[in-house]
């Protein structure tokens, strides 16, 4: 379960993008990238590296839980 929780994160760290329309980050202070898909909003480049950070961050968590599950399974078996 642990494996698939971690996968689901590393999908998400690789697509996720921060813009202009995200209030929880100050444009002003970031380096702003023009993206042809996405035409409405700018996308903040450090803001987008932080939050691909904090996903992969929490993947390597639950990708540690997993192989530390799959270790007391194999001891114990």
């Amino acid at each position: 379960m642990f494996a698939v929780v971690s996968v689901y994160y590393w999908f998400r760290a690789s697509t996720v993008t921060v813009t202009d329309a995200d209030k929880r980050y100050d444009p002003r202070f970031d380096f702003v990238v023009n993206d042809p898909d996405h035409k409405a909003d700018d996308i903040n480049f450090f803001a987008t590296a932080k939050e691909q950070s904090r996903f992969n961050k929490i993947a390597a968590t639950y990708t540690a839980l997993a192989v530390l599950c799959e270790a007391v399974v194999t001891v114990l078996g």
